[in-house]
């Protein structure tokens, strides 16, 4: 080990050095000064006891001949600072625990542990003091530098995960940001509320979509037709009307839509079945005024009870005017 490599740690160190604001440093600054540095607690501010440093520092390396060799790369020229601490502070803290127990027995126990100011505190609460676990070697934090209940940054942002079944996701509470976060298991992410919600009304989209019977097609209505999610029958024109191998268009319509667009198409005059069989003038009106009055009286049915003529196509319902329609006139004939 070289004094160059020391006066590089202090130079990181000092009050204004670039490692400084590192999250570790303050804690690595005062574990040394505690363990290597005899309780100097400004070592990093004296650049005039550099060889000092490094004799006292050397005894620490002493048997741990690779741990000397990574301490001289982590502090040679080009070397990032931060990742110098991230590596030292943990060696620190091994050292630590090796001299506690290497003292004899009856000496005074460690005072308890407590934290040092975040320099890197985002607001989160209970992130205002961190220290590093020395058997996880993990950075916990806390509101306040002798708290007791030290967690990790992850536990203090965000509350545990939960379900949502309206959504079907796994759902978090950022403390920080004070939105809520959504977890997409294909690609392991957490993500905002705008994406749950396409998420949902996608799902709900191929949910209704499964739930849809196949194509087929109604030769009495000249429709193609299916069951739609909530078990109605759903109908659609072909792409040219009547021409089944035309294929079927992208407009579908319920089943009282279809039958309002047939009722609208019909001409209020006798059917040809009723027109040949009274065909003499004399007939006509009496044809004219059965026939309205077996309209009337159908589509008085169909309005009290709708569910019971679900099943029949338009030109089964005109069917069944016509047949009351004969009625009537046999009945006054």
């Amino acid at each position: 080990m070289e004094s160059e490599n020391v006066r590089q740690l202090l130079e990181w160190l000092a009050d204004d050095g670039a490692a400084r604001s590192h999250s570790g440093a303050e804690a690595l600054v005062e574990k040394l000064a505690t363990l290597v540095f005899q309780g100097a607690w400004a070592w990093p501010n004296h650049a005039d006891r550099i060889d000092e440093y490094r004799d006292q520092l050397q005894e620490w390396f002493a048997h741990d001949s690779a741990a000397g060799s990574r301490f001289i790369e982590l502090t040679g020229p080009h070397a990032d600072p931060g990742a110098f601490v991230d590596w030292f502070l943990p060696l620190v803290l091994e050292w630590e625990n090796q001299a506690a127990h290497n003292e004899p027995d009856g000496a005074e126990d460690d005072p308890p542990s407590t934290g040092w100011p975040n320099p890197e505190h985002d607001g989160t609460p209970g992130t205002e003091f961190y220290r590093v676990d020395e058997s996880s070697q993990k950075y916990l934090y806390s509101a306040t530098a002798d708290g007791v209940d030290w967690a990790t940054y992850e536990e203090r942002r965000y509350t545990e995960p939960a379900r949502s079944d309206d959504y079907g996701l796994d759902y978090r509470y950022d403390r920080t940001g004070e939105v809520y976060e959504w977890y997409d298991e294909s690609s392991g992410t957490w993500n905002d509320q705008a994406w749950a919600d396409l998420f949902a009304a996608s799902t709900e989209g191929l949910q209704a979509s499964a739930d849809r019977t196949e194509d087929e097609w109604d030769e009495a209505w000249a429709m193609f037709f299916r069951t739609g999610p909530d078990g109605a029958y759903e109908f659609a024109d072909a792409v040219v009307p009547g021409q089944q191998t035309s294929g079927c268009s992208d407009v579908w319509l319920s089943h009282e839509q279809v039958l309002a667009r047939y009722a609208e198409n019909q001409e209020a005059t006798p059917d040809e079945e009723l027109e040949e069989e009274y065909s003499e003038e004399s007939h006509e009106e009496l044809l004219r005024s059965a026939h309205a009055q077996a309209r009337v009286a159908v589509e008085t049915t169909l309005a009290e009870d709708p569910d019971g003529w679900a099943e029949l196509s338009p030109a089964d319902i005109e069917e069944v005017i016509s047949s009351l329609a004969r009625d009537i006139i046999h009945t006054q004939e």
